[in-house]
C-alpha cells in the first residue's frame, strides 16, 4: 500500500484509542510489538460480516476438495502475477 510509517502509526494510534486493537510487546524481544484486535472489534466484525461468512461457507460446501484446490492455486497464481507486475519499474506493458 506504500504507506509512510507516520501514517501507519497514526492509524494504529486511532484504532487503539477507540478500543479496536491493542499493542502487545513480544516477551522475547521487547522491540517487537504485535497488534491484537479487541474482543469488541471481533464482535463488531462478526456482526457485520457474520452473514457473509456463513453464506460463503455454505457456497463452498458445493465444491469438492479437488475443485477448491484448483481455485486456491488459481487465486495464488493470479495474486503472484499481479504482485510481480506492480513491482516493475517503468510504464506498464500493454
Amino acid at each position: 500500500m506504500e504507506l509512510r510509517s507516520a501514517s501507519v502509526t497514526a492509524l494504529v494510534d486511532r484504532l487503539e484509542k477507540v478500543g479496536h486493537l491493542r499493542r502487545v510487546r513480544d516477551v522475547e524481544d521487547r522491540r517487537r510489538v504485535a497488534l491484537e484486535m479487541s474482543d469488541s472489534a471481533m464482535a463488531a466484525g462478526a456482526e457485520h460480516f457474520g452473514g457473509l461468512a456463513k453464506d460463503l461457507g455454505a457456497a463452498m460446501e458445493a465444491y469438492s476438495e479437488e475443485e477448491l484446490a484448483v481455485v486456491r492455486r488459481f487465486l495464488l497464481d493470479m495474486t503472484e502475477a499481479t504482485m510481480r507486475h506492480s513491482r516493475r519499474p517503468g510504464p506498464p506493458e500493454a
